[in-house]
């Protein structure tokens, strides 16, 4: 049986930190980062379009609740990026290639995990669409003021989402990393992210809401997102390494 890896207590100014070492990174590796990124935020844009298309604009909250549930699916490419530069050398497309290629399975099991969780989280949410907005078409341009039906949508679907996104961030904010790095096995490295989340609550639960800010803000405003992913990512990847010594 693999041991839980040892952990440390995180402080505001470790979170400070890493903040700061994962927007140097991210000023470092700025071309090849956004370009990265921009692939999500092109499918982004057409599924936004499709939303648009089919009247059911009100749904894009739960599509940008959702990036929540699947963005740690994506870091394998942005730790091989950080890798290359930590070893001196300029990182490239292949880099990102790399990251996925050396994903041991157990990271596989976790993308899995998140999309089934993100499929749950569509399916609950077009219930809830069905029940609260119904057949009425809604458009992007509508929405702003959004009448009482779509007002309730968001409600609803805000609650269930958010206790999937704190489900899947609990699970997953050590434990990419940690499979990733310390070749954890998936059971070892989703009950050390627990532990680890749980020990230090308060400094976690800062950062969860400043990924919700990052991410979903951006996913709602998709231009923003090539700049925001690549820095929560590089700022987790520094949190695991103040937290862990590999």
């Amino acid at each position: 049986m693999s041991q839980h890896p040892q952990s440390r207590k995180l402080t505001l100014s470790d979170l400070s930190h890493a903040f700061r070492t994962g927007s140097h990174k991210f000023s470092q590796t700025k071309l090849l980062s956004i370009t990265y990124s921009a692939l999500f935020t092109f499918i982004g844009f057409a599924l936004y379009t499709i939303l648009e298309a089919g009247k059911i604009a009100p749904m894009s909250h739960s599509l940008a609740g959702g990036f929540m549930l699947v963005g740690p699916a994506l870091l394998a490419g942005f730790f091989s990026i950080s890798d290359a530069l930590d070893e001196g050398r300029n990182p490239g497309i292949s880099d990102i290639f790399k990251g996925f290629r050396q994903s041991p399975a157990g990271l596989w099991g976790i993308a899995l995990l998140c999309l089934f969780l993100f499929f749950i989280w569509l399916t609950e949410a077009a219930t809830v669409y069905a029940f609260v907005v119904g057949t009425v078409p809604v458009s992007f341009i509508e929405l702003l003021p959004p009448d009482s039906g779509v007002t309730g949508f968001l409600f609803f679907t805000s609650l269930g989402g958010a206790l999937l996104a704190f489900i899947t961030f609990v699970v997953t904010a050590f434990s990419v990393p940690l499979m990733y790095y310390s070749n954890s096995s998936m059971v070892t490295a989703t009950v050390t992210s627990t532990r680890t989340v749980f020990r230090n609550f308060f400094v976690m639960m800062v950062w969860a809401l400043l990924l919700v800010i990052l991410i979903m803000g951006a996913a709602w405003f998709l231009p923003l997102l090539p700049l925001t992913l690549p820095l929560a990512a590089y700022t987790s990847l520094a949190i695991y390494r103040a937290t862990f010594s590999e």
